[in-house]
């Protein structure tokens, strides 16, 4: 049976023969969560029963989280370790649930471009484009500075009673804080650093600049940033409860080469560094000219070697789609993948 309104569970309540005291005030619990297409949960039981788990399997999630998450080291791109905490298929399944249908119902600002559909390093750039002065700042251990407290006030603040409430975020957090590897990690960045947004983009109109954030990256863009600027950013940030990675902080002025999110930022347009070109434009030469099987042979890999060089090559063409290099090379790899013959033609370089 599906209920969906305050009205339909007054029936239901009716039905079951509630006291109408308490029917009633249930009732205005279930209308304040209807109203904004977030699903009702009354109890620990419905709860449960909602994500498909028993009383005791939840319990176990909820009060033992830390044996329901696997932990390991992800080596950065550019030196250094990431711990990753990713969650067992029963835990993961329950905050795709939560992720569903209650996170991602929730709007967030306009100035993130991380974890939302539509939007991505492309159009974290592009906000940028054109202009004299950019300044960079990184915010130190992002999802880890985003506590447990925050995220049960969060899910208060959508109209959930106290306990129920409770149990969402223990859902969501691990040790307390929100672990870089759960599903719900992400759109619960986004949504807590909403007023962080908020504040640094009217501080960044007050000073005639643009402001972006792609997860924990910072950018500020005009015709020109002064250096004492930071300290405001850094007052805010703090007051937030987030906090600057100082070494990352980067102002670039001029004609000096702008980088943000991995693109460079030109006068027109973003698109990627040489090197990244450079290498795909090789790997893409010597599969043509020795076949596919060859060339893993030769250089002792593995077949999903072709399957990643055909992921940066689509990368490539979604930030440079006008590229001739890219038009004319990703279907010939995707046919030499397929087992067609060696393609002979020859590929435009730009």
């Amino acid at each position: 049976m599906k209920l969906s309104s305050g009205s339909d569970w007054r029936k239901y309540f009716e039905e079951i023969g509630l006291e109408s005291a308490r029917s009633a005030e249930l009732c205005r619990y279930a209308a304040t969560l209807a109203d904004s297409s977030l699903p009702v949960i009354f109890s620990f039981e419905h709860l449960a029963a909602l994500l498909g788990r028993t009383r005791h399997h939840l319990a176990s999630i909820i009060f033992a989280s830390e044996h329901h998450y696997r932990s390991f080291d992800l080596i950065k791109r550019r030196g250094g370790t990431r711990l990753i905490e990713a969650p067992y298929p029963s835990l993961l399944e329950c905050q795709r649930w939560i992720l569903k249908n209650i996170l991602l119902k929730i709007p967030t600002s306009n100035n993130v471009h991380s974890y939302l559909h539509g939007k991505n390093i492309k159009t974290n750039a592009l906000v940028h484009v054109g202009e004299n002065s950019i300044l960079k700042m990184d915010l130190r251990n992002f999802f880890h500075s985003i506590e447990m407290t925050r995220v049960l006030k969060l899910f208060e603040s959508l109209g959930y009673a106290p306990e129920i409430a409770y149990f969402l975020a223990k859902l969501c957090v691990l040790r307390d804080r929100l672990p870089q590897g759960a599903a719900t990690s992400p759109m619960l960045s986004n949504i807590i650093a909403s007023t962080l947004d908020s504040r640094l983009n009217s501080l960044a109109k007050s000073q005639n600049l643009k402001y972006s954030r792609y997860a924990d990256d910072l950018v500020f863009s005009g015709n020109d940033i002064s250096p004492a600027f930071v300290g405001e950013i850094r007052s805010i940030c703090e007051g937030e409860g987030f906090y600057v990675n100082e070494e990352k902080t980067k102002l670039k002025t001029g004609s000096s080469r702008k980088i943000i999110t991995g693109l460079i930022v030109g006068e027109k347009k973003v698109s990627l560094p040489r090197t990244y070109k450079r290498e795909v434009r090789q790997q893409v030469y010597y599969i043509i000219k020795m076949g596919p099987l060859e060339y893993l042979k030769r250089n002792r890999l593995s077949p999903t070697a072709l399957s990643s060089l055909a992921g940066r090559l689509a990368f490539w063409n979604s930030i440079e789609p006008d590229n001739p290099f890219v038009r004319e090379s990703l279907p010939i790899l995707m046919r030499l993948m397929s087992g067609e013959q060696n393609e002979t033609r020859r590929i435009k370089n730009t």
